[in-house]
C-alpha cells in the first residue's frame, strides 16, 4: 500500500515541468439556453441538442463533476432524478448494490458504457455498483439515455443507458494527480494524463481506493440477529458483537487503470479493474461467515475496445468495432458458511468448505463482439440513419462449488455433485437500424428495431418509435417514446442447482424465457431566461417475470433414516409488473453565482406472479415520493465552489412473502420502510490553475435509515427484512495539475 502512493507521488515530481491546459465550461459562465443546447450523441449516435435526442437525455459535464466532486459513478448516480442506489444492500455477486431507475429495479437493466464500449458482464449478472468503481478521470463528459435504446445498444437497455465520453482532442499535455482521505481509513490516490503529440491523442488514469470498509456492526437487527421461522413473532438467535467481532473485517480494496490512443481514424482503448470486498456485507450477512476468518470476494475485470471509421463520402461512413471483456473471480475468494462457536449451531448439518465457492452466481466470464455500423444521410442531411450487425461469443463459468475442479453442464442435473464448476457458451447475432428524418428544423420522426438470435433462448425482436417536436423561438419542446426490450434470464437463473440432502433441490429451467420490457413516455421541456423545467410522464410493463425457488414437486420418499418430504424448485416466468410514473425538474440562475435545482419523481406500480398467493401486491422497494434539491454556487472571484443538497426518500413497500415478516399486517397494507432525508454538503477551492482542495460529507446527520435488499424481487424466500443504510461518510482531497 506505502509503495504504491510513493510511486504516485514520484509520478506526480516526474511530469511536473508538463503544462496543463483545461479548456471547459463553466456553468456559471452559460446561460440555461446555453447548456440545453449542450451537443449529446449516445441517443442516437448522431450530435444533437437534448431536445433534438430521440430519449430522455441528462448531461453531467466535466465542469459538474469537479464542482460537486464527483469521484466514483455512484456518486453520480445517487444525485439523477428517479433513481434510488442503495449501496451495500446486495451480496457482491449480485452487484454490490441495488438500483432503482423510475420504479425498475436491477442493476442488470442499465447498460454502463465507456466511450461506447461496454463495461457489463458478459452473462446478463448485475453490474458492480461500490462507492469506489468507475472512476470520472478524464472523463469529459457523462451522458445518461433515460429507457430503452436497444436498437443501438442491444436488447437488454432496459432502465437506462450511460456512456462516460473522453474528450476527443487535447491542445496541450495535461497531467493531474488526486489523494484523498476520509472516514474509515479511507485512502485514495489517483493518476491521469491526457496528450496529444504529432496527432496522437492519448490518455492514461491509475486510481489506487483502499478502506478499512463501513461499520455496519451497531445494526444489531441486521447484524446480530437471525430469524428461525417467518412471521413477526418468530424466534430470533443472537450473534453477540463480541463474537461476531474475530470475522468482521469489512476492509474494501480497488485499483482501476484505463488507457486510450486515437490517431486518424483509428482508436483502441483498454482497462483493468479489481476490487476486494468482504462477502459479510448484503443480502445475509450473519450465515456466510468463513472458516475462522472473514470472508472475501476478488473479483478482476478487463478489457479492451478497438474502433475504425472509413468515410466513402460526406453522406457515408463505415465504422468497424472489436470489443473483448475478460471477468473472474479469483480462485481465494471464499463464502463459507461459519465454523466456529455461536455460528456451528446454524451450520452444523454442513461441512466446512475452505478454498472456491458455493453461491457466487458468476466466476468468470468471457465476451467477444465484432460489430459494423454504417452511417448514411440522405434528403439535403435530413434523413440519418446508422445500421448494423454484430456478433456476440460468450464463454462462463457461473454458479460453482470448488475452483479447482471444473466440469459440465451436464452435470448439474445429477445430485450426485450439482455445485460443480458448469460450462457454457453461448452466441448472439445482431441486426438493427435507427432512422431520425428531420421533417423540418422543429419536427422529427425516429424510427428502428434490433433482431436478435441468442443461440440459448432464441429470437428477439425489439421495434422503436419517437416523435420529436421543439420550438426554437420559443424554447420548448416535447418527445413522444415508444421503446422494447429483452431482458436475457442469466445462466445462474437458467442452471441453477443446490441440494439439500432430505430436504430440497433446486433443478435447471432451460426453457426460461427473457423478461419483455414496454415503456411509453411523453418528455418535455422549456427553457426561460433564468429558469428551465423538464417532465416526463412514463407507463412500464415487464412481462415474463423471473422469480427464483419456485416449487416444481412435492415428494413423499422413505430412506433408512425413516420418511421424509422432499421438495424440488426451479425457476420459471410467472407475472408482470406495471409502472406508472413522472419526473420533474426545475433549476435556475441567482445573480449568475448560485445556481439552485430539484426534481419530484412519483412513481405508483404493482405486480402479480406466483409471490403473495397469487394476490397482487404494490410495486416493492420504489418510493412513491422522491425529491432532491440543492444548489452549486461560486464565490471569491470563482475561486470557492459550495454545494449543498437534500434527498428525501418516500416510504417504499416490503415484498409481501417476506420471511422476516408476514405478508400484510392486521389492516391488509404491506409493511413499508420508513421514509427519511439524507444532506449532502461539500465545498471546493482553487488556490491557482494548479492546486484546488475539496471536502464532501454525505449524509451529514448520520441518519439511520433503511434500504430495500436485493433478492425480494425474484424469491419469495429471504431472511432478512432491509439492510442498513450507509452511516455519515466524509473525504479530504487535494487535486494538482500540471
Amino acid at each position: 500500500m506505502t509503495s504504491k502512493v510513493i510511486w504516485l507521488i514520484l509520478c506526480v515530481m516526474l511530469f511536473a515541468h508538463i503544462h496543463c491546459v483545461y479548456a471547459q465550461d463553466d456553468l456559471f459562465d452559460l446561460s440555461l439556453e446555453d447548456l440545453a443546447n449542450f451537443q449529446v450523441n449516445t441517443a442516437s449516435l448522431r450530435n444533437q441538442s437534448r431536445a433534438q435526442a430521440p430519449s430522455k437525455v441528462t448531461l453531467i459535464t466535466q465542469d459538474i463533476i469537479q464542482k460537486r466532486n464527483y469521484r466514483y459513478l455512484a456518486d453520480l448516480l445517487k444525485d439523477l432524478p428517479g433513481v434510488r442506489l442503495s449501496l451495500y444492500s446486495s451480496s457482491v455477486d449480485s452487484g454490490s448494490s441495488q438500483l432503482i431507475v423510475r420504479g425498475i429495479t436491477g442493476n442488470n437493466k442499465l447498460v454502463l458504457m465507456w466511450n461506447g464500449q461496454r463495461l457489463n458482464h458478459p452473462d446478463a449478472q448485475p453490474l458492480h455498483i461500490t462507492p469506489y468503481l468507475y472512476p470520472l478521470e478524464n472523463i469529459e463528459k457523462v451522458e445518461v439515455v433515460y429507457g430503452s435504446t436497444s436498437a443501438i445498444y442491444g436488447s437488454d437497455t432496459i432502465s437506462m443507458s450511460i456512456n462516460l465520453i473522453s474528450a476527443d482532442t487535447f491542445e496541450e499535455h495535461a497531467f493531474s494527480t488526486n489523494i484523498a482521505s476520509g472516514r474509515y481509513k479511507e485512502q485514495r490516490a489517483t493518476v491521469a494524463y491526457q496528450g496529444s503529440y504529432k496527432g496522437l491523442t492519448s490518455e492514461f488514469i491509475f486510481d489506487w481506493f483502499n478502506t478499512d470498509g463501513v461499520d455496519f456492526s451497531s445494526f444489531d437487527e441486521f447484524y446480530s440477529q437471525y430469524p428461525l421461522a417467518s412471521g413477526v413473532d418468530a424466534p430470533l438467535l443472537d450473534f453477540p458483537k463480541q463474537q461476531r467481532a474475530p470475522y468482521y473485517n469489512p476492509g474494501e480494496h480497488a485499483f482501476t487503470a484505463r488507457a486510450r490512443f486515437a490517431i486518424d481514424d483509428w482508436a483502441f482503448q483498454t482497462y483493468y479493474q479489481s476490487f476486494k470486498t468482504q462477502t459479510q456485507t448484503g443480502w445475509s450477512p450473519i450465515i456466510y461467515e468463513s472458516n475462522n476468518s472473514s470472508g472475501q470476494y476478488h473479483f478482476v475485470q478487463k478489457g479492451f475496445y478497438l474502433t475504425h471509421k472509413h468515410t466513402f463520402s460526406n453522406d457515408v461512413t463505415l465504422e468497424s468495432s472489436l470489443e473483448h471483456t475478460r471477468n473472474k473471480l479469483n480462485p481465494d475468494s471464499h463464502w463459507n458458511r461459519p465454523n466456529a462457536f455461536p455460528f456451528l449451531q446454524y451450520s452444523a448439518a454442513l461441512e466446512p468448505r475452505g478454498v472456491g465457492t458455493k453461491t457466487y452466481k458468476l466466476n468468470y466470464g468471457k465476451r467477444l463482439k465484432l460489430e459494423e455500423r454504417l452511417f448514411f444521410s440522405a434528403f439535403d442531411n435530413q434523413l440519418h440513419t446508422v445500421a448494423g450487425i454484430s456478433y456476440t461469443h460468450v464463454d462462463m463459468l457461473p454458479k460453482s462449488g470448488n475452483l479447482d475442479f471444473p466440469g459440465i453442464y451436464s452435470q448439474a442435473t445429477s445430485q450426485v455433485d450439482p455445485v460443480n464448476f458448469h460450462d457454457l457458451s453461448e452466441h448472439n447475432l445482431g441486426l438493427f437500424i435507427q432512422t431520425q428524418y428531420d421533417y423540418s428544423s422543429a419536427f422529427s420522426i425516429t424510427a428502428g428495431g434490433r433482431f436478435d438470435d441468442q443461440s440459448r433462448y432464441g429470437n428477439t425482436f425489439n421495434p422503436r418509435f419517437v416523435i420529436n417536436y421543439e420550438n426554437k423561438p420559443q424554447k420548448w419542446f416535447v418527445k413522444g417514446i415508444y421503446s422494447t426490450s429483452y431482458l436475457a434470464p442469466a445462466a445462474f437463473f437458467t442452471f441453477d442447482t443446490f441440494i439439500v440432502p432430505r430436504t430440497s433441490q433446486q433443478v435447471p429451467n432451460l426453457n426460461l424465457k427473457p423478461e419483455e420490457t414496454t415503456s411509453y413516455e411523453i418528455n418535455m421541456g422549456k427553457t426561460f431566461k433564468y429558469f428551465a423545467l423538464e417532465g416526463s410522464i412514463y407507463h412500464t410493463k415487464v412481462e415474463n417475470l423471473i422469480r427464483q425457488r419456485q416449487v416444481k414437486s412435492i415428494q413423499n420418499l422413505t430412506d433408512e433414516l425413516g420418511n421424509y418430504t422432499f421438495i424440488t424448485t426451479h425457476t420459471i416466468n410467472a407475472g408482470n409488473t406495471e409502472i406508472t410514473g413522472l419526473t420533474l425538474e426545475a433549476k435556475t440562475v441567482i445573480n449568475n453565482q448560485i445556481m439552485p435545482y430539484i426534481s419530484y419523481t412519483l412513481v405508483n406500480g404493482s405486480t402479480q406472479d406466483t409471490g403473495n398467493a397469487g394476490q397482487q401486491y404494490d410495486l416493492i422497494h420504489a418510493p412513491q415520493h422522491q425529491i432532491k434539491l440543492g444548489f452549486d454556487s461560486q464565490w471569491l472571484d470563482d475561486k470557492l465552489t459550495i454545494y449543498a443538497q437534500a434527498h428525501y426518500f418516500g416510504k417504499a413497500p416490503l415484498h409481501p412473502d417476506n420471511y422476516r415478516r408476514p405478508a400484510i399486517d392486521n389492516n391488509g397494507q404491506q409493511f413499508e420502510m420508513a421514509d427519511y432525508w439524507l444532506i449532502e454538503l461539500g465545498a471546493r477551492y482553487k488556490f491557482n490553475r494548479h492546486v484546488s482542495v475539496y471536502f464532501d460529507v454525505s449524509n451529514t446527520m448520520d441518519k439511520h435509515y433503511e434500504q430495500p435488499i436485493v433478492g425480494q424481487e425474484t424469491s419469495d424466500w429471504t431472511r432478512i427484512a432491509v439492510t442498513p443504510g450507509v452511516p455519515r461518510q466524509y473525504f479530504l482531497g487535494v487535486e494538482v495539475h500540471f
